[in-house]
Parts: structure tokens; sequence; C-alpha cells
């Protein structure tokens, strides 16, 4: 029996960072999130040059290639 990782699961996607450690898990659907993001107003507002909003966004949990869940479902074997 092979040992079970996200790096090997059909769900994980590696993302473009430099150590090349995490992944995006795309098992289920994707979470919703609101972030409190600063946004730079090019007029004037009430509280001058910049305010702060509420940003939404998608996102996919993010996990360790060394991890893996009960979810877990290795690669397709391709056959090549």
């Amino acid at each position: 029996m092979t040992e079970r990782s996200c790096e090997d699961c059909r769900f994980w996607r590696e993302l473009p960072e430099p150590d090349h450690e995490h992944g995006e898990c795309r098992r289920h659907a994707p979470q919703a999130q609101m972030d409190l993001a600063l946004r730079v107003d090019w007029g004037e507002t009430a509280s001058g040059w910049e305010n702060e909003h509420w940003k939404r966004e998608v996102v996919w949990p993010t996990t360790h290639y060394q991890a893996w869940c009960g979810d877990h479902e290795p690669e397709p074997d391709t056959g090549a």
C-alpha cells in the first residue's frame, strides 16, 4: 500500500510559489470568505483618499503536500 498524501491526490493542485509545498484541495466546493481590504479611491471621500471596504473572495482550502484527508483519491493511472 502506498502512502497517501495531498501531493498524489487527484483533487490537489500545487500553488505556484517558490517552495512548491502548498496547494489547493479541490475535492469540495470552494468556500466564500470576506476580508477587510484597503482600497485607494482616486477622489475625495469622507475619510480622505483611502477607505476600507469588504472584499469577497472564493477560495479553495490550502494544504501542505504531505497532508491528506479521508477523501483522498489517487491520481488515475493514465497508462503512459
